[in-house]
């Protein structure tokens, strides 16, 4: 059993020396020789293709990078909002049938009409520019205006439900 296992491990060491190419082991005179010299292999600093195709250090002396500080992003400008509410009572919209907000604000439009009959909302211009699609109760809509105009809205799930919004 034992000499099994002394030759198993010898076997392994054989493998394992082939395929560091032999005598190209660390410490082996070939190898710094390589390095001395200049002979076959990377040179220190030399940048060296990585199998996925991206480029390395030579891992032989060099220096490694050290990592920088992320670069942060540029402060995001705050959303501004414009709030719209669809509701079960007549003008049917929060703040009025009349709306009017500045350009670069994002109209966000809530759907609170729980009126039994009226299961959906929609909040769409009427020359089609731009539509919320199906609203369910409690769900929302938003739309960002970067330009002045105007326009009809008609609520097509409740044909009688119209406004007017005005962006400046």
């Amino acid at each position: 059993m034992k000499k099994t296992l002394l030759a198993v491990i010898a076997l392994l060491v054989m493998i394992m020396t082939a395929a560091c190419g032999g005598d190209n082991q660390i410490g082996s005179d070939n190898l710094t020789k390589g390095i001395k010299e200049g002979g076959p292999g990377p040179r220190l600093g030399e940048k060296v293709p990585d199998p996925t195709g991206a480029p390395t250090q030579a891992a032989l002396g060099a220096e490694t990078p050290k990592p920088t500080a992320a670069a942060s992003a540029p402060p995001k400008a705050e959303e501004k909002f414009f709030d719209v509410t669809l509701t079960s009572a007549s003008p049917f919209y929060e703040p009025g049938n009349e709306l009017s907000m500045p350009t670069g604000f994002t109209l966000r439009v809530t759907n609170k009409d729980t009126t039994e009959g009226r299961p959906v909302r929609s909040f769409e211009a009427d020359d089609g520019s731009f539509s919320s699609g199906p609203l369910k109760a409690g769900a929302v809509w938003t739309q960002r205006f970067d330009s002045p105009g105007t326009w009809k809205i008609k609520d097509m799930a409740a044909g009688f439900i119209y406004a007017n919004l005005t962006v400046s």
